[in-house]
């Protein structure tokens, strides 16, 4: 890679536009305590060249641009924007200031910088438009107070956002092998509820990718949530919510066509391995392995010319459907991590080097966090069709070159769901203790149904039981071994089937929602990309409107 100093190398970017505030000195000597001052930095030193080539490279990457295409690098902050540094007692940490929502407010890093600077080098004015965690608190201000008082706090999709794209996808559980297995170690307190989430173990959270229903089924990633407008003191149920969905496609193609976000309650939405990604029909997309693969501006170049409007946005219509399965594809085959913990590199792993602990992993389209269940294979374990899941203590990524198939790596206690009929059943279950809320939630619910029908119609003895059974503690299992998220199966059901869930409750039947769900990188259908920086840099130029995480989850190394 060619040296930061070698400017001849790189194409620099200009930023005309600043709402920077600049950093004033005395206003954050009197609000800041001693200790927490910055220092200035030499702004064309080291550490200020390294943040203006990783602004480039994003921009670069967001901007779509060709493989053959120099590095970007930014000529300079915008006016007003200062990077400065401030002593830490094992680091010196750099941020960038100049935002005029506060005097205190700082970047700290590039990446969450970028949908301002995106924003700034847009032609919008509308702070609405921006998706940095400054803007959307300074414009999330009123519209919070609105979502309190019973108003909900998205805006309405557009006419051009509404348009039906064709395809509808089609349900393909599959099939999984089995893995290794590790040590006995203690079990760690569950993480607590996390701002991304409606519910700790509710069905959709931010940043995943998920299936929504528009006419037919079309992709997206959530953004956000908020209570719905008929109840603004919401339970933790995600029937009392509203999302906003950022369809996925290409950005390039929503600007074109103005698709806007999408407003859509839990009744409308799917997981993403609900149901198969569709066969891509264009030939010359069909050829390419990644959606990265594709030169866009070059691809869409004929059809934004084309005179006639409106067959140009019907044809972009169906370039952006499959640009949607093309993104699904290789956004299923990767995983970025997040909160790394401190302490870290860990050496718990078996065989592992150089490993590095966090607090969770976006997975294909799922968030995963330490005291999750997550579905794996049962291998040779008879009654394989009951649900197995490891409860995961560890998440690390292990070795030099994280992407490889075997970096990503979980360790846990792993149980398997069944129906325990007779006392010594009951008594060889797991400890109540050790099981997550999920998995007591699980039993909870279909041991309420006993004695009125059970999974068959057919009325089951009162001694029998719902039980998770241990399999194999402190188990390790790689990421081709996850097969996705546990579900509870009633909160899933009220998703998937609002109206067969109410039947099976009625009749006291259970209805298995795991039964509804794909097997990650197995419907043939995933290539396999491996790590990531974050998880806006794994959407990239898929979504218009660039993913900003909640307060709480941060990304890259020394998180």
């Amino acid at each position: 890679m060619a040296s930061i100093s070698n400017r001849e190398y790189y194409t620099p970017l200009r930023v005309p536009r600043s709402d920077g505030r600049g950093y004033d000195v005395n206003n954050l000597e009197l609000l800041w305590r001693e200790d927490e001052r910055t220092n200035p930095v030499d702004q064309n030193g080291e550490q200020p060249s390294r943040w203006k080539a990783s602004l480039g490279a994003h921009l670069r990457y967001q901007l779509g641009t060709g493989e053959d295409a120099s590095p970007y690098i930014l000529q300079e902050f915008p006016s007003g924007y200062e990077l400065r540094i401030q002593p830490k007692k094992d680091k010196v940490q750099a941020y960038l200031y100049g935002h005029p929502k506060d005097v205190r407010a700082r970047y700290r890093t590039p990446a969450e910088f970028v949908p301002h600077l995106l924003w700034l080098i847009s032609n919008s004015t509308d702070r609405n438009d921006c998706s940095c965690q400054f803007c959307v608190d300074m414009a999330g201000r009123e519209v919070q107070a609105e979502a309190r008082t019973g108003r909900v706090a998205f805006a309405s999709p557009s006419k051009d956002g509404q348009r039906l794209l064709s395809g509808s996808p089609r349900q393909q559980p599959q099939q999984h092998p089995s893995a290794s297995l590790g040590q006995p170690r203690p079990r760690p307190a569950t993480s607590p509820l996390h701002p991304g989430m409606t519910g700790r173990f509710n069905v959709f959270r931010i940043g995943e990718m998920v299936w929504y229903k528009h006419a037919a089924w079309r992709l997206g990633v959530v953004l956000k949530f908020a209570p719905k407008a008929s109840n603004p003191n919401p339970s933790q149920g995600e029937e009392d919510y509203q999302f906003l969905l950022a369809p996925l496609g290409h950005s390039l193609i929503a600007q074109e066509i103005n698709q806007q976000n999408l407003v859509k309650e839990a009744s409308s939405m799917r997981p993403f391995l609900t149901f198969s990604v569709p066969d891509i029909t264009v030939p010359e997309l069909a050829t390419r392995r990644w959606f990265t693969d594709v030169d866009w501006p070059k691809f869409l170049s004929p059809y934004t010319q084309d005179p006639d409007a409106a067959r140009r946005v019907r044809k972009l219509e169906i370039i952006g459907l499959e640009a949607s399965k093309m993104a699904a594809r290789q956004i299923n085959g990767s995983f970025s991590a997040f909160n790394q913990l401190p302490g870290t590199p860990v050496t718990t792993v078996p065989n592992a080097h150089m490993t590095t602990g966090y607090g969770g992993v976006y997975l294909g389209a799922e968030m995963i966090q330490l005291g999750d269940p997550i579905r794996i294979a049962a291998g040779d374990t008879p009654g394989e069709a009951s649900p197995t899941v490891m409860i995961v203590q560890e998440i690390v990524i292990s070795g030099s070159h994280p992407g490889v198939h075997d970096s990503l790596l979980f360790r846990g206690n792993i149980y398997q769901l069944h129906l325990a009929t007779t006392p010594p059943q009951i008594a060889a279950a797991a400890n109540p203790a050790e099981l997550c809320p999920a998995c007591l939630e699980e039993v909870a619910f279909r041991n309420s149904l006993i004695g009125g029908g059970g999974t068959t119609g057919a009325p089951e003895p009162s001694s029998s039981r719902w039980v998770w059974s241990p399999l194999e503690r402190d188990a390790v299992r790689g990421e081709a071994d996850v097969q996705g998220r546990f579900y509870v199966t009633h909160k899933l059901m009220r998703v998937i089937d609002p109206a067969r869930a109410a039947a099976a409750l009625q009749q006291r039947t259970i209805e298995d929602a795991q039964a509804y769900l794909n097997y990650r990188m197995h419907s043939g259908t995933s290539n396999y990309c491996g790590w990531r920086p974050g998880r806006a840099a794994t959407l990239g130029a898929a979504v218009r409107t660039m993913l900003v995480l909640p307060e709480g989850i941060v990304e890259g190394e020394g998180s």
